[in-house]
């Protein structure tokens, strides 16, 4: 695991390095650096954990991080990701604490997302990506959510707490007009963002590979009729907990099987549209948690 200097979080891995460190293993030449440029190993993860009060050094990591991933200023560290890495996540909890944070932080954050997309060694590599707790929703999100199109190998995203909502910049619905997201994706999280409500639309263009969806902490009001079922087939959990539902159609889960797991803690439904929701559970198979 490679790591900012003073992360948010304590680790405990077999190899825990920081983004300085891991950079000096391909810059300095010695028996012990040799011996590490020598190890594939199974998984390597990068995680950027910013502490409360610290943006000075949690920004110069990033910027570190970048140069890894982005220049020829470390030729080894392109060989090691080309012939040595197998797989890799992604990992920034900027922990927002006010409604911006300092625009340098932002356009960092957005840089290592497209200079990740951009690297042919290991853009195909990444099976885990989370961006969180960044004000990245209030700039170009028509744009740079087009970018996880390139990890075509990606499994799991976490953009949760990012400001997000459903429509941006002048682009009305802007997550039902085109496909954003890597086919073959299985989890994603959109949680305490700002959604309002979720469209046929928004659900189409979301990869059929789709096993856990989770919306929680939204201010979602509305889910337009369909069926999620037959849009997203492979579904097992959505998760719509502590949004602001007063009125959900039943129908829209009329081809959601056993396995399936509706989450509707915390909303306002009405006592007897709850119900209703509750007899197709039954009648399918499918459990609510309320």
């Amino acid at each position: 695991m490679i790591t900012n200097d003073e992360p948010n979080q304590v680790f405990e891995n077999e190899v825990l390095l920081t983004v300085d460190s891991f950079g000096e293993r391909f810059l300095i030449e010695n028996r012990e650096n040799s011996l590490f440029r020598c190890i594939r190993p199974n998984y390597v993860e990068f995680v950027f954990t910013r502490q409360v009060f610290d943006y000075r050094m949690f920004m110069t990591n990033l910027y570190t991080f970048n140069e890894l991933i982005s220049t020829e200023k470390y030729p080894r560290v392109q060989e090691y990701f080309a012939t040595k890495i197998l797989q890799l996540s992604f990992y920034i909890d900027a922990n927002l604490m006010m409604i911006e944070n300092p625009d340098s932080l932002t356009t960092i954050i957005l840089k290592n997302l497209l200079d990740l997309s951009r690297n042919d060694l290991l853009v195909n590599k990444v099976k885990k990506m989370t961006i969180r707790g960044t004000d990245i929703g209030n700039i170009y999100v028509p744009q740079w959510t087009r970018l996880f199109r390139r990890f075509k190998s990606l499994e799991y995203l976490d953009i949760s707490q990012n400001l997000l909502q459903n429509n941006h910049d002048g682009c009305i619905d802007v997550w039902g007009i085109e496909k954003r997201l890597p086919d073959y994706l299985q989890v994603l999280h959109l949680d305490w963002n700002f959604f309002t409500h979720i469209s046929k639309d928004m659900l189409i263009q979301l990869p059929q590979s789709l096993k856990i969806l989770s919306l929680n902490n939204n201010e979602i009001e509305i889910i337009e009729i369909c069926s999620i079922g037959e849009l997203l087939p492979n579904l097992i959990e959505l998760d719509l907990k502590h949004n602001h539902l007063s009125f959900i159609s039943p129908e829209i889960f009329s081809d959601c099987k056993g396995d399936f797991v509706l989450h509707l803690e915390a909303n306002k439904l009405d006592p007897a549209n709850l119900e209703d929701v509750r007899r197709m559970a039954n009648k399918n198979g499918f459990k609510v948690v309320y």
